[in-house]
């Protein structure tokens, strides 16, 4: 294995982020791990991820049962070295869309990644959504690159 101390910070990580649009989701449902794809938007600090769903929907009340959840992105790209897996751990909370500054950041993150979120946001057609917001506690982070190259994952901590 090829030595290399090399970190990516979350300047370097975001910008991956930022070109793909859907997360895989992952919470536990019992005994059960339940994953689907959804639309994701991030802070560039990558401390808050966030979510749109049905207010309905069962990931709310998986949440509402275990607020811990697993993000897993795959970033696309051109050749290697732009092609990065992204792991991210944490904690989620739902709040009220107007709840505070954070809620309504989510939105405009999202509404700029999303073109039919834009829409909803943009005509207060989000009474029936419900934003999750995920607190990151942890994130592993490799470009395709790297792996091939048998170098180490990133791992920050928040």
């Amino acid at each position: 294995m090829l030595e290399d101390t090399r970190q990516y910070s979350a300047d370097r990580i975001y910008p991956f982020l930022d070109r793909a649009l859907f997360a895989s989701f992952s919470t536990r449902q019992g005994a059960e791990i339940d994953s689907r794809f959804m639309v994701f938007a991030c802070d560039p600090q990558l401390q808050f991820f966030y979510f749109l769903t049905l207010s309905g929907s069962d990931k709310i009340q998986e949440l509402r049962e275990n607020p811990r959840a697993t993000v897993s992105i795959l970033s696309p790209g051109d050749g290697p070295e732009d092609y990065a897996e992204t792991i991210v751990f944490g904690l989620c909370t739902l709040p009220a869309a107007d709840a505070d500054e954070a809620a309504q950041n989510g939105l405009k993150l999202l509404a700029a990644k999303s073109e039919r979120f834009k829409m909803l946001i943009e005509k207060g057609l989000t009474d029936a959504y419900q934003l999750i917001s995920l607190k990151s506690q942890r994130i592993s982070f490799r470009i395709y690159q790297d792996i091939l190259n048998d170098l180490p994952k990133t791992i920050l901590r928040f």
